[in-house]
């Protein structure tokens, strides 16, 4: 499909009347309502698994063979597209967990600004851990890079995970929008970004993962590139018919979510 509003000017165009961001309930209400297309997981027709070869897939200059670009694996690293979902090549990493309460249905489940291709290997190690450098937890022995097959600069410990630096703003901006596109309502998750994700009792209502304040400095270090413009009028257009407002608008991050504070201790800012 072909997606018409999804020109960034156009989009915001009845949010913006006089005010430097529009209200919050104003900006949910947007991408929900504009959220037109729900992809299968895993389909015969088309699926999610199309979609991300659409969006991160690239041309083999050699051989003119269709690759993807991994996350977490470092620079312009990629795999064969094909073949994929076995455990020796690459499957689709839920940046805000399935196994956190964004479950296995739905368009949370299958939103495309929180999918991205992994090893899945890597994927398998990242778990449902937060994102955040090692030791915010006290979460053990810190392993660098997190995974053999992972990126260099990346880090794990009990808790925590860093991804690569060339993805932690991408990271943080797609979890950023999937807490702000997600609040509870049609029978889904309330999903939230917290520096205390433990102190929060789950009453079926209500899933936080963390850490809020590694994502905002995330945010400010690894700014919004033309790639991740590309990708956002991209998915807009040809697979749900809505935006990321914080790659199109990246000062609305601290008006909806605040500045980072110090992490301490258990975690807690």
């Amino acid at each position: 499909s072909t997606f018409a509003g999804c020109d960034p000017e156009e989009y915001y165009q009845d949010l913006l009347r006089g005010s430097a961001s529009p209200a919050r309930q104003a900006l949910h209400d947007k991408l929900r309502t504009t959220h037109r297309a729900s992809l299968p997981y895993t389909s015969s027709s088309q699926d999610t698994w199309d979609a991300l070869m659409d969006l991160y897939g690239v041309v083999d200059p050699d051989t003119g063979a269709r690759r993807v670009k991994l996350i977490y694996a470092g620079d312009d690293t990629t795999i064969a597209a094909e073949p994929h979902g076995t455990s020796d090549t690459w499957n689709r990493e839920h940046i805000y967990p399935k196994s956190a309460d964004v479950g296995t249905s739905g368009p949370d489940f299958t939103d495309l600004f929180a999918l991205r291709p992994s090893l899945a290997r890597v994927n398998s190690a990242r778990g449902n851990k937060w994102f955040g450098r090692c030791g915010i937890e006290g979460g053990g022995a810190c392993r660098r890079p997190a995974h053999e097959l992972a990126a260099e600069d990346t880090e794990t410990d009990i808790s925590s995970w860093l991804p690569p630096v060339n993805t932690r703003g991408d990271v943080a901006r797609a979890l950023f929008y999937m807490s702000l596109r997600y609040d509870g309502g049609d029978g889904e998750l309330d999903l939230l970004l917290s520096d205390c994700p433990n102190e929060v009792l789950d009453d079926g209502q209500v899933n936080e993962i963390g850490y809020r304040s590694e994502l905002l400095r995330w945010h400010m270090e690894d700014p919004v590139d033309e790639e991740e413009r590309l990708r956002n009028d991209r998915i807009c257009h040809r697979w749900q018919g809505n935006r990321n407002p914080f790659i199109d608008h990246p000062d609305w991050v601290e008006t909806y979510f605040g500045r980072p504070g110090t992490l301490i201790g258990d975690g807690c800012g």
